[in-house]
Order: C-alpha cells, then sequence, then structure tokens
C-alpha cells in the first residue's frame, strides 16, 4: 500500500508566545504527527467533500525560541521534503523583545514565472520575499504576514486553470455560459489553492511565517455585494448557491481557520461540529449547511478577527475586519459592516481582556479607509445619487456607474464612515492612547500610505495613518495607473469635493493627505514597531531574467519622534523617467484624439452620412442643418483643445484649458455608452482616453530637487511624499 502525501502545506497559521497551529491537507485519512522542538503533537485527519486537512495545535512551547519543526503522516516523514533548497521551517515564539515585523498586502493572481508571466504580470512579491527571507538571518524575517484580500481569483483563474474547468464543465449548460470559465463549487475552490500555495518559494515562505488572512470579492466575484443592485441581479443566477457555498465553505477551511487563536478554536462551533460528525457525508452537509447561511443570513458568522503581538511592556493588536460578508445594502441601511459585527469591533479595538492599553493599534481592511481624496468625494457623491437624491433616472444612472467602476470602499458607505471617525476619536482620546492607529489594506492595486488628523479632536500621542500595498502580483493596466495620478489634482479635486456638497455629502470630519506615492508595481509593506515607534519598509518586487528580487523603495516613519519618508534616489530618478514618458503618451492621445475629433465633426458639417455616430445618434444619413451647424462650431472646439494639448505659451492658461477638456470628456463618457447608436457608444472609451490624457497634462508641474550622492531626497509625486491631496485648509474633513 502506497505512504499518505502532502498535498498542500504545511501552513504555519498562528504563533504566540507559547502556542503555534500548523494546518495541512492530505491525499487521505491519515494522521498528523508535527514535532516543533521536543514538543510532538499527533492529530487526526478530518474531511469534507472528500478532502482531507488536519490543524495540529502544538501548544506550551518556550516563549523566544527559533524551533526548526517536521511533520510525518502516519510514521511517514514528508517535511521537510528531501534535498530542498531551502531553509528548515521553524516556529518562532513570541518574545520580550519589543521589536515586531508584520509584513501585508493583497491581490495575488497565479501566472508562470517564465519570461511572457513575468513581462504581464511582473514579479510575484511572495516570492521575492521568500528569496530574500532565504539570504537573511531569522531576526530580519516577517514575524507575521498578513494577507488582505483576493488571495484567489475565483471569477479570473490561470489559463491553465481555465482549460481544466472548459473540460470538466463540458458541456456548459445555457444558464451557466456566463460563468463557464469561473469556478464553480468547492472542489473546483481547491484547485485555485492548490495553484496558488505549491509554488516552491512560496509553499516554503509559508511553512515558516505565521499568516493571517482576510476574503475579499474575488474570493467570489467581482464586486461582491456592491450594492443591493448588484445582489438582487447575481442572487437570482442559477449558479450563485454553488459558487456561494464552494466560496464560504473552502474560505472556512483554507483560510478563516488558520486565523482563529487556540481559545477562539476551542469555542467555534462549525469545528466542534466538525469534530463531532460520524463521517465525511455529514461533516460535508454540515459546512455546506453554513456556508450557505453565512451569505443569506448576514450575522450568522463572523469572519473578523483579532491577533496580539507585543510583550509585557508593549501591547500590538491586529482586528482585522471583515468588510465584504456583512455588508447592510438597503438604502435605509447601507452600511460596510453590520450593526452587530461592528459593535464586536468597536470593543476588540478599544480593549484588551487583560485591561492592558494598546500601544499600536492595527485596523485590517482589505479595502482602504482613506482613498486618494478625489476619489472618496466622487464615491460619497455617487452614493448619494444613487440613493436617489437627484430623482430615478440620476439613480440609475449612478448605480451603473459604481458597479462599472467599482465605487464600493468606505467612502462609499458614509455611514459606516462616520463610525469610523467616531472609533478613532474614541481611541485616541482614551486616558492612555495608543502611539498609533494603523489602517493596512489592499484591493486597489496601488500602493501609498496617508496620515490623517482628527478635526474637532487634539490627538497629538496619537498618530493616525492608511498603509496600502496592492498588489502582490497584480499590475494596474497604465489607463487607470494614470486615472488615480490625476483625480486629486487640486482644481478636479476642488470640483469634486465641491460636486459632493452640493449633492448633499457631509463633512466627514477628518482630514488626510497621501504622504507616499501611489505607486503602481507589485510589492510588499513591513510595518516594524519598535516600543512607541513604528515605521514602514516599502519594498517593490523586480526581475531579472527569471530572479525575483525585492528592492526597497523607501523608509517611512510613521510613528515616534520624527515622521518622514526616505527615499530611495534611484527609485526616484526611475520614477522621473517613467512620468516624462507619460506625459509623452498622454499629449499624443490627446493630440491625435482631438485632431480626430475635428476631422469627424468636419465630415459631419460637409454632409457625409455619419449621423447614426454624432448627436445621440438618432439621424441616419446626413444631419439635419442645425446640426451641422453645431458639428462646424464642434471643428474650432477640437482644434482648440489640440493645440492646447501641445506645448507653448500662456502654460496657465493651457493648463486650464487642458483640465475643462479632460471635465468635458470624462462626463461624455457615460451618455455615450449608454447612446441606443452603436456607432455612437465607440465614442465612450475614446473620451474616456481623451480625459485621462488631458488630465494628466493639465497636471501643474512639481519640479524635484537633483539627487545628490548620499542625499535624502523627498519623494517625487507618484512615488514618494505627495503634493497632490493636501488637506484643504479649514475644511474640516474630506
Amino acid at each position: 500500500m502506497s505512504q499518505p502525501r502532502l498535498l498542500l502545506g504545511p501552513l504555519l497559521r498562528y504563533v504566540d508566545r507559547h502556542d503555534a497551529t500548523i494546518w495541512v491537507e492530505t491525499d487521505r485519512a491519515c494522521t498528523v504527527r508535527v514535532s516543533v522542538g521536543d514538543r510532538v503533537v499527533d492529530e487526526r485527519t478530518w474531511s469534507v467533500h472528500g478532502h482531507h486537512y488536519a490543524l495540529v495545535q502544538v501548544r506550551d512551547l518556550e516563549p523566544d525560541s527559533v524551533l526548526p519543526y517536521t511533520v510525518h503522516l502516519d510514521e511517514t516523514p514528508v517535511w521537510p521534503e528531501p534535498d530542498s533548497p531551502w531553509p528548515p521551517s521553524v516556529v518562532r515564539t513570541l518574545g520580550d523583545d519589543a521589536q515586531l515585523r508584520l509584513a501585508f498586502g493583497s491581490c495575488r493572481r497565479v501566472a508562470p514565472f517564465d519570461e511572457d508571466g513575468l513581462d504581464e504580470f511582473g514579479a510575484d512579491a511572495l516570492v521575492a520575499l521568500a528569496e530574500r527571507m532565504r539570504d537573511t538571518t531569522h531576526e530580519q524575517w516577517p514575524d507575521s504576514l498578513f494577507m488582505a484580500g483576493d488571495q484567489i481569483y475565483a471569477d479570473e483563474p490561470s489559463p491553465e486553470l481555465v482549460e481544466r474547468l472548459k473540460e470538466a464543465h463540458r458541456p456548459v449548460p445555457p444558464e451557466r455560459e456566463d460563468v463557464g470559465e469561473e469556478v464553480w463549487n468547492f472542489e473546483e475552490y481547491t484547485w485555485l489553492y492548490y495553484e496558488s500555495w505549491t509554488p516552491e518559494p512560496v509553499r516554503w515562505l509559508l511553512s515558516t511565517v505565521p499568516t493571517c488572512m482576510l476574503l475579499d470579492d474575488h474570493d467570489l466575484r467581482d464586486d461582491w455585494n456592491t450594492s443591493a443592485a448588484w445582489r438582487e441581479e447575481v442572487t437570482a443566477a442559477p449558479w450563485w448557491r454553488d459558487r456561494v457555498v464552494g466560496a464560504f465553505a473552502s474560505y472556512w477551511v483554507y483560510q478563516h481557520l488558520g486565523n482563529l487563536s487556540p481559545y477562539d478554536l476551542d469555542h467555534d462551533r462549525m469545528l466542534r461540529l466538525i469534530y463531532d460528525a460520524r463521517d465525511d457525508s455529514e461533516r460535508t452537509r454540515g459546512l455546506d449547511e453554513f456556508a450557505w447561511r453565512a451569505d443569506a443570513e448576514m450575522g450568522t458568522a463572523r469572519w473578523s478577527f483579532v491577533r496580539d503581538f507585543g510583550d509585557s511592556d508593549t501591547a500590538i493588536r491586529l482586528v482585522a475586519i471583515d468588510c465584504r460578508a456583512s455588508r447592510g445594502l438597503t438604502d435605509e441601511h447601507r452600511v460596510m459592516v453590520d450593526d452587530h459585527e461592528w459593535a464586536w469591533i468597536t470593543e476588540r479595538a478599544t480593549q484588551r481582556p487583560d485591561g492592558r492599553p494598546i500601544t499600536h493599534l492595527m485596523l485590517g481592511s482589505t479595502l482602504p479607509v482613506l482613498l486618494p481624496r478625489g476619489i472618496h468625494h466622487l464615491e460619497g457623491w455617487n452614493e448619494e445619487v444613487a440613493s436617489g437624491a437627484h430623482g430615478r433616472v440620476a439613480a440609475h444612472l449612478a448605480e451603473r456607474m459604481r458597479q462599472f467602476i467599482d465605487m464600493e470602499h468606505w467612502s462609499a458607505f458614509r455611514t459606516s464612515f462616520a463610525r469610523v471617525v467616531d472609533l478613532l476619536r474614541e481611541v485616541t482620546t482614551a486616558p492612555e492612547p495608543p502611539a498609533s492607529v494603523l489602517f493596512l489594506s489592499g484591493d486597489v492595486h496601488c500602493s501609498y500610505t496617508a496620515r490623517a488628523h482628527i478635526a474637532d479632536t487634539e490627538h497629538s500621542a496619537t498618530v493616525i495613518r492608511q498603509l496600502t500595498m496592492s498588489p502582490f502580483r497584480n499590475p494596474l493596466p497604465k489607463a487607470l495607473r494614470l486615472a488615480n495620478t490625476i483625480v486629486d489634482y487640486r482644481p478636479l479635486l476642488f470640483g469634486l469635493r465641491r460636486l459632493s456638497r452640493w449633492s448633499g455629502v457631509p463633512d466627514t470630519g477628518l482630514d488626510w493627505s497621501l504622504d507616499y506615492g501611489p505607486m503602481f508595481t507589485n510589492g510588499v509593506m513591513t510595518v516594524v514597531f519598535d516600543g512607541r515607534d513604528a515605521w514602514v519598509e516599502i519594498d517593490r518586487a523586480k526581475h531579472e531574467g527569471e530572479q525575483q528580487r525585492l528592492r526597497r523603495s523607501a523608509d517611512l516613519l510613521v510613528a515616534g519622534t520624527h515622521t518622514g519618508a526616505h527615499v530611495n534616489p534611484a527609485h526616484v530618478q526611475r520614477q522621473r523617467r517613467r512620468a516624462a514618458a507619460t506625459v509623452r503618451v498622454a499629449r499624443a492621445v490627446a493630440v491625435g484624439g482631438a485632431a480626430g475629433m475635428a476631422v469627424i465633426q468636419t465630415g459631419l458639417a460637409a454632409g457625409l452620412p455619419w449621423g447614426r455616430a454624432a448627436w445621440g445618434g438618432g439621424h441616419s444619413g446626413v444631419l439635419p442643418p442645425a446640426l451641422r451647424v453645431a458639428s462646424a462650431a464642434s471643428v474650432g472646439f477640437w482644434a482648440g483643445a489640440a493645440v492646447a494639448a501641445t506645448d507653448g505659451p500662456r502654460p496657465r492658461l493651457r493648463r486650464i484649458a487642458r483640465l475643462g477638456i479632460a471635465g468635458f470628456s470624462a462626463f461624455s463618457v457615460l451618455p455615450n455608452l449608454l447612446s441606443p447608436s452603436a456607432p455612437e457608444r465607440i465614442w465612450g472609451p475614446v473620451a474616456g482616453a481623451m480625459a485621462l490624457a488631458f488630465g494628466r497634462l493639465a497636471r501643474e508641474p512639481r519640479p524635484v530637487p537633483p539627487v545628490e550622492p548620499g542625499s535624502e531626497p523627498s519623494a517625487e509625486p507618484g512615488t514618494g511624499p505627495s503634493a497632490g491631496s493636501r488637506a484643504e485648509p479649514g475644511a474640516g474633513g474630506a
């Protein structure tokens, strides 16, 4: 008879001063033996859906120790693997050293590590982190890794997995054609986890760095729980139940269980059901029922969790907030986190069971709480309009806009945003406030830091920071990078803020500004705590050939005597070159697009039969005389736009013109996309490209002093401390 095999893992999930948990998946029922130092623990596997798992709890370990461990299945050694090029996997228990290193990030797509895969998706930050760890001492390793969402992509599998799914789904029923190349059920979710966690560097990394994980939309489907309208449409789909059950059941097994402390595991009702069930069928039925209720009945499951770090003098707490599965989506009660869940979060963020004050509070949220402020105002405006503030037609258009460009962050849930501000006020005015409150987030496929201040509260003892790191490996398309950089251009920011106020969106009571970023490369952030000081190491993942490495972009002191960024000079120079290249591309798009529009309008004015492509698309053939006159006038507008996109005298006037053209183009995107005429709908993407191009050209240049050898430069816009999103004096909040 063959020996049992280790299919996935071991994953080191939880470690504190005395305890550790290690998760494995095996190919059959067996006894898992984990030996850590002189502690040996045997655990029998349990099964659901025909897959076999064990979560081994190792207790009573020595604190402040580095303990190699091994894994046996029915006496057969399976870890470490023979002839492995990687160092031994170890359990590093926490000790009295006040310094703690916590790495985090999100959004990791699976793609090959060959030339094509690296060119398309870039270097994998987790692989690069493993390579760095292999060459450094334990003291330089992360003490924990927070994976802040989109560990898997159920709706965007890798090309290799798509082929496997096609084969499994053939023939695809008509009612499932729109998800024929996506994951359907628990079994197929296991394929995603296997593909994501088995590359050798990643497998070793997860075996030796404790991990905690939160789910985000791609764990189920893009834009999950964006709005009531989205949910009403998708839950009516015949494939939804299988997808939901597979998503939550596999999330509970592969991700959530390992987030829990030994105490929480001892009191987890679902785990008790798993242990008490008689067979696989009973366990599977119980888990699937739990998974379905977790989505259908808000408040049934809690995916939020707490991790405590630090020593006798320094209490460091991570409160990880589920901001996907516990949303309220009605217009009467639209919240990111339901009332019961928020009460739980507030209690954990303001007090510890032992009564000790929290030295550093981390609030983990897959979605950033503090966005670039232009996007923040736009999402607040959209929520107000979608709720019916300006009538049913406007609400319908705003809902389509919300789903089309993913306006679903905390800024789009203003009731919950206000609760966050209230929580910050409570935390920072406590008798013994923390030195820092740090939001750790991902999702947005760009990385930045922002510093915040509560407008009506003195909290000089507590620094509030948004730290956003995304992606691990899934870079943002270049057009969307441009949109993210121009949205905080000051005149546009002013206009968006006034737009949101006009629609009735109140001030938040919070001021913030980006002080580093946005950065659009794959990477990882590491927060380092030392007493009441805290700083962030920002690393980009790069590849040289097939070698994947981390390169330091900046060290940012976020809490302590002096705060500021120290930026890698070479990185600044690279970003300067990229910024210049971006301007050249934007100018080419702007000039070419404006000239092309002038030509089209000239043809319409001259009587060419292109009526279906313009002015609402309601005129087939030649336009009527009045619209031909309007086209003739448009020729002058677009000719002037082409001139405005070029360099020349009166730069201030040109910037104003460019901003106006960018705004006009942006507001014409949606009407063009919604046109009943197919030829006119073509202009929707064209208008979007021109809005981005003119917006980029409208950005006021900000000269950066030359970087002298040995100096510590301030970071350039788009890479380091940002001048583009300073808080407005006296605004009283964003």
